[in-house]
């Protein structure tokens, strides 16, 4: 493999046998994309390609002879043709296709088929996960710990006891996976179990400090992986004390964003369900947290209308909260099992798009700055490459200050857009946190007012079309994505949609407008709310 630096000019050879028996050809490519072809030791062609390519081969295609083939570090594969008549064949060039989640979703029902008609083994996951017991003990307070990058950290410890008696002296492998503001530690480990088919494996998990991100779940997924007549896995999940990531804070009187819920149960003491809080009795009704950004939620409690009102100036930082009350009041009235939660407040539909539009329009000035520094880097080359060829041919060095001044100043250029990419990618960064804490809240808001279980599906199904938040090419953005999966659910009438709404499929060749992802976005927000009332 070569690498190439990007203020260096570099090259590579890639050395083959040719036709003749005798005779070896050699080619030069540089970084500028000019190929020189040597024939033993004589230059005997030269050219400019499309791309500076990584790999090149020569092919011979049927009639065609003297094909170059090339491959650049982004993938693309190019074929050229070398010599001086003109080729009479011609390759046409298939055409961008928008993704067919229908004809998917159909290949999908034909390979569940066929491995029907297999007669493949299934599994049986609950028969296992009886054979395989997991229990996560955690210390009752936190303590603080030193980083690998000598800050100090939130921490707790705690220790992981592993038991399958039918499987004595077995190896296992564990893993972990949190929030990504929580690291593990191990995050993954190999264990091998005793002659009682036991094991015990200390833990650590300490919460990231960061002055803009803020963790959005407390759940701590383990998975086990082991040999248990065939290889088999088993993943449970654990909840993590909020002291961790959470501290006591001043209540805030005003907030821009207000939740609240209301429940069919009296209310209870706030002091009762943050036990793990020091609370004054007398000022049981309110409660301040404060994540380690800076950012402030509170929680109020009426104990007339038995409602509980969060407010914040984030919505993301509501997301763990309103989950996590909702967590605590269930096993506060464990006892009783007629516990209903509901929404008394409008969705925050509004504020979770303008989380949508700050993540795109970080996601474009990105993309511009991205491609400013590409050609900055590439007019960088050019200037010193003159340079270089400046010197070899001038021997006098005044002649040379000149072009050097030049140097000097795209370097400069370079180094500012190397900057300016680096802050744009950090705020880009931070709209995709607070983009993803943002829909988190609002699926766990419509969850709240949705309790059958069909009204359900249809907001897992919204769930899985929004989250996660995740920029897997740079050329497509994830509103583009989303667009796409919520007109094919709307088409699939998985989600509702009013009888006279078409969907718009946009497409890839032009430049991508909100409009219509803003359209689908409320539309399909509305119809679930209006389901749920029905």
């Amino acid at each position: 493999m070569i690498f190439f630096h990007k203020f260096l000019v570099e090259i590579f050879f890639f050395s083959f046998l040719a036709d003749f028996v005798d005779d070896v050809v050699i080619l030069v490519c540089t970084d500028a994309s000019t190929l020189v072809v040597y024939k033993d030791n004589i230059v005997e062609w030269n050219c400019k390609l499309p791309t500076t390519p990584l790999v090149i081969k020569i092919a011979n295609f049927q009639s065609i002879k003297g094909l170059i083939v090339t491959l650049t570090d982004l993938g693309q594969l190019n074929i050229v043709y070398m010599g001086t008549q003109q080729v009479e064949y011609s390759f046409l060039q298939a055409p961008q296709r928008p993704i067919n989640y229908e004809r998917g979703m159909k290949e999908v029902q034909q390979l569940k088929k066929s491995l029907r008609a297999g007669h493949l083994k299934e599994l049986n996951p609950k028969e296992k996960e009886k054979e395989i017991e997991l229990n996560l003990n955690l210390d009752a307070q936190t303590c603080s710990e030193y980083l690998e990058t000598q800050h100090l950290a939130e921490a707790i410890k705690g220790n992981l006891t592993i038991a399958m008696p039918k499987n004595q002296n077995a190896n296992i492998r564990v893993f972990f996976t949190c929030d990504s503001l929580i690291v593990a530690t191990p995050s993954e480990t190999c264990l091998q179990l005793d002659g009682e088919g036991q094991a015990a494996l200390p833990m650590m998990f300490h919460a990231v400090p960061s002055k803009c991100e803020m963790v959005a779940s407390l759940h701590v997924e383990v998975s086990v992986v082991t040999v248990l007549a065939g290889a088999s896995s088993m993943t449970r999940q654990f909840i993590l004390p909020l002291q961790l990531v959470m501290k006591l804070s001043v209540p805030v009187r005003e907030a821009r964003v207000k939740v609240t819920l209301s429940a069919n149960q009296p209310a209870a003491s706030l002091a009762q369900l943050f036990q793990d809080f020091t609370l004054d009795e007398s000022a049981s009704n309110l409660i301040a947290l404060k994540h380690f950004n800076g950012t402030v939620v509170s929680i109020l409690v009426s104990k007339t209308t038995n409602k509980y009102r969060l407010q914040s100036d984030s919505l993301a930082a509501l997301a763990l909260l309103v989950d996590e009350l909702q967590r605590r009041l269930h096993l506060y009235f464990s006892a009783s099992t007629n516990l209903q939660m509901n929404l008394d407040s409008p969705l925050p539909v509004q504020e979770t798009w303008n989380q949508i539009e700050t993540h795109y329009s970080n996601y474009v000035e990105l993309k511009k700055e991205t491609i400013k520094l590409g050609q900055a880097t590439r007019q960088f080359q050019i200037i010193q490459r003159v340079f270089h060829n400046k010197i070899l041919t001038t021997k006098t060095v005044g002649l040379t200050e000149g072009i050097f001044a030049a140097v000097q100043l795209a370097h400069e250029h370079v180094t500012l857009s190397i900057q300016q990419v680096e802050r744009f990618q950090e705020d880009f960064k931070n709209a995709t946190q607070m983009l993803g804490g943002s829909l988190k809240c609002l699926l766990t808001l419509l969850k709240v007012e949705k309790n059958s279980s069909d009204k359900q599906r249809s907001v897992r199904l919204l769930e899985k079309a929004l989250l996660p938040v995740e920029q897997l090419d740079f050329d497509q953005s994830w509103q583009q994505i989303v667009e796409s999966k919520l007109n094919y659910l709307v088409r699939q009438r998985s989600l509702p949609a009013a009888p006279t709404t078409t969907a718009t499929v946009t497409s890839s060749d032009k430049e991508f407008n909100l409009t219509n992802l803003k359209k689908i976005f409320f539309q399909a927000l509305d119809n679930l709310k209006k389901e749920s009332q029905s």
